[in-house]
């Protein structure tokens, strides 16, 4: 920021000169000298040099109150003049003043109508690719839209093109001066993402990452040179591009204040805002801008190996363990907090995650500004990037194969290259991965580029910012990506497009068949957010998990239920786990078989609520059934809410009921024809089950806490070959006759051993 200077101000006027005294034409003329200027513009720094010759007729005037220059004529600045003042008019100094505080609301205004519309137009796009069920990340779509724009306007009109750069000017200034901070969050909650993986594994994991992130470094770099040999293609220079500037400590300070208010007030009010996480909102986002600040402001060599992106995440996660202390809640529900993935109840990463759209918009006016330099080496971007991405993929799961690595944490890691955003998108699709784990491993991934990308450029001698943009890009995602552009931004370009153009081909593998777990749904503030899930156009989505981890007070069962309504599926799903639902009645999608007619595996568990089970016994496909923990239900097969009479389960082959206080029997009425292909039956804490003689094709029981009633009823079952019978309550013995009429039975398990 600019230092406030006391100077003079003169205005020189053809018939006015009293009380100014000038000095000789020659004195005035001895006095010419050439100096460089600092010229500060919206917090961006551009050193220049410049010639105090003017005319003697310009007039000199003051640029601003806070600036440290007089400004001579209408486009020049110098320091000094040999002119004293003799006195100021007091009209003109207000007449300034007010000029310069005009000056200034309509920059901040500039700025939130450009920032805005950008922010508009991600949050449109999203709209309508979820509308439309198109699986291709929109903003990447809308980057390349923007450049396309821009470069038809460019040949039609180039007077518009320019003037739309320059209206997007300060939007752009704004991102680029914050880029590092967008891409925190997922850093700061690393501590919620890794604590369930084993630390064999966890080594393996990071050996991976570390060499693959070097790898496909080098595999970008060295491409894009040899390319460049092939088509000798000479490198010419790029469009200079603004450096931002360094924090003031009025910011510092600014942030400080709003740290210390809302932390004391999120302490003694915890939900002030309405929610927890808004009200930790405003200390958790400020105790990550200034940890950015002051990360900012440490000396190059030690920001070398201590990143400012890894001081802004132990920041926040100082500020999340302090908070987590002083209110005696745990560093995990603040964490939680920082990161809700729920739009209706954001917290400080959801706002700072929010950018991430628009910041992949904002790289199509890098691209545009450098168009003439991307064109000249296009055989080396789109070659080097292509390369890389494919030796990215298949690299990581090889290696992870040759290591002993669990197929599901190496399928998991696969999108480590890319950004956030779309590995989680792009990982979802694969069966069984981690989505927990992708996040930690991209975040890491992007944090060793962000702290090393520069060191090892320079060690390889990669010299030109195309070879090092793309390295970088490939390599290292938008981490890498913002810490390279925030010291060399003329590589943001070839970034931008080696970014985009990786995200653009792993998003491509979204079709293949994959899992989805959706947890916390308790968090859900307003159950339309959860239609962003898009599940019902997830065609390939064979597994799917929704899951209730804990039941909130304020949370009805209308809720509820309203948000299982949302989330309802495509027909093509063969797994469907739903656990701690809390509602008493299920949606129509559940009701309705038809539209799980391919479901061969179904777990409904801690569904202490409900008071009738939807119509499962007409799930033709229907092959294991998991039940598990519903108070209140006294048949599963019976007349429903749902509809009429159901079917007899005529595919299930393995059901497993546990923990169902009031069961008193499979079937409300005739069971002769229930279950008819049942060959697996497992009973536990079913206390009023007396029972299960119907069931013609069982070969496996396994009963544990059940009645006498039940045993009495298992004589009856001639196909059984296995049982196993743990601590039944109050039994002491075997019925009369029972193990004579089971004349299958080739294995007895008796944990109580009772007598036969």
């Amino acid at each position: 920021m600019a230092t406030p200077l006391v100077a003079h101000s003169v205005q020189l006027c053809h018939h006015h000169s009293k009380q100014y005294s000038l000095k000789s034409q020659s004195r005035i003329n001895r006095d010419i000298r050439t100096k460089t200027l600092l010229g500060v513009y919206n917090g961006f720094q551009n050193v220049y040099n410049q010639s105090y010759f003017h005319k003697p007729w310009a007039p000199i005037r003051v640029l601003e109150p806070n600036s440290r220059f007089l400004q001579m004529g209408p486009q020049e600045t110098c320091s000094s003049r040999g002119i004293s003042k003799k006195s100021m008019s007091s009209e003109g100094s207000t007449s300034t003043s007010s000029s310069s505080i005009s000056q200034q609301v309509i920059g901040i205004l500039h700025l939130l109508v450009s920032l805005g519309i950008i922010l508009a137009m991600d949050k449109l796009l999203k709209k309508a690719f979820v509308a439309a069920a198109i699986k291709f990340p929109s903003a990447l779509f809308g980057m390349f839209c923007i450049f396309s724009v821009l470069v038809i306007l460019d040949i039609t009109i180039p007077a518009a093109a320019t003037s739309l750069m320059n209206f997007f000017q300060p939007a752009l200034l704004f991102i680029q001066r914050w880029l590092p901070l967008f891409y925190v969050p997922s850093l700061v909650v690393l501590p919620l993402s890794v604590k369930d993986i084993p630390a064999a594994s966890g080594v393996k994991i990071c050996f991976i990452t570390a060499v693959g992130w070097l790898a496909s470094l080098c595999v970008a770099g060295f491409t894009a040179i040899a390319v460049r040999k092939m088509v000798k293609t000479e490198m010419t220079d790029a469009e200079p591009m603004a450096k931002p500037s360094p924090f003031s400590p009025l910011e510092i300070w600014a942030w400080s204040g709003v740290f210390l208010v809302s932390f004391v007030v999120a302490l003694l009010y915890r939900t002030a805002l309405g929610t927890a996480a808004r009200t930790c909102l405003p200390f958790l986002l400020a105790s990550t801008v200034l940890g950015y600040m002051v990360g900012s402001g440490l000396p190059s060599g030690v920001k070398k190996v201590f990143h400012p992106i890894i001081c802004c995440a132990l920041s926040a996660d100082l500020a999340a363990v302090a908070f987590g202390f002083l209110s005696q809640s745990g560093l995990d529900p603040v964490l939680g907090y920082y990161l809700t993935k729920v739009s209706s109840n954001p917290g400080a990463g959801d706002v700072l995650m929010g950018f991430l759209g628009p910041v992949i918009l904002s790289f199509a006016f890098s691209m545009f500004k450098q168009r003439k330099l991307v064109k000249r080496h296009a055989a080396e971007i789109f070659t080097s990037v292509i390369v890389s991405t494919l030796f990215s993929l298949y690299s990581t799961a090889l290696v992870g194969r040759l290591v002993g690595l669990e197929p599901t944490l190496t399928v998991s890691i696969i999108p480590r290259c890319i950004t956030v955003a779309l590995a989680l998108s792009i990982v979802s699709f694969f069966e069984g991965a981690n989505s927990s784990l992708t996040a930690a491993v991209v975040v890491v991934t992007g944090l060793i580029g962000a702290n090393f990308v520069q060191a090892v450029l320079d060690n390889l001698n990669f010299r030109d910012p195309i070879a090092r943009g793309i390295a970088t890009a490939s390599s290292a995602h938008g981490l890498g990506t913002a810490a390279l552009s925030a010291k060399e931004p003329e590589a943001l370009p070839f970034c931008a497009i080696a970014y985009a153009l990786t995200g653009g081909q792993l998003a491509e593998k979204q079709n293949v068949k994959g899992k989805l777990s959706i947890l916390h749904l308790e968090r859900v503030e307003n159950p339309v957010d959860t239609k962003e899930a898009t599940v019902a156009q997830k065609e390939n989505l064979h597994h799917l998990t929704l899951n209730w981890r804990k039941y909130r007070e304020s949370e009805s069962q209308e809720h509820a239920e309203q948000v299982l309504e949302s989330l309802e599926p495509h027909p093509n799903p063969k797994q469907l786990k739903i656990e701690g639902f809390k509602s008493i009645h299920f949606p129509h999608w559940i009701c309705e078989p038809i539209l799980l007619d391919n479901l061969f595996l179904l777990s409904y568990l801690i569904g202490r609520f409900v008071l009738d089970l939807p119509p499962l016994g007409m799930l033709h496909s229907l092959r294991n059934l998991t039940l598990s923990r519903i108070n209140n239900v006294e048949y599963p097969e019976k007349e429903s809410h749902c509809g009429g009479a159901m079917r007899r389960f005529s595919s299930l082959q393995t059901l497993k009921i546990e923990y169902f206080p009031r069961l008193e029997r499979f079937s409300r009425d005739n069971e002769r024809e229930l279950l008819p292909n049942l060959t697996k039956l497992t009973v536990s804490d079913c206390y009023k089950l007396h029972r299960c003689h119907s069931l013609v094709s069982l070969g496996t029981l396994d009963t544990w806490h059940c009645n006498e009633d039940l045993l009495d009823s298992v004589s009856y079952l001639s196909t059984l070959t296995s049982l196993v019978l743990g601590y039944l309550d109050e039994v002491t013995s075997f019925p009369h006759g029972m193990l004579q009429n089971l004349t299958a039975l080739q294995k007895i398990t008796n944990s109580t051993f009772l007598e036969a």
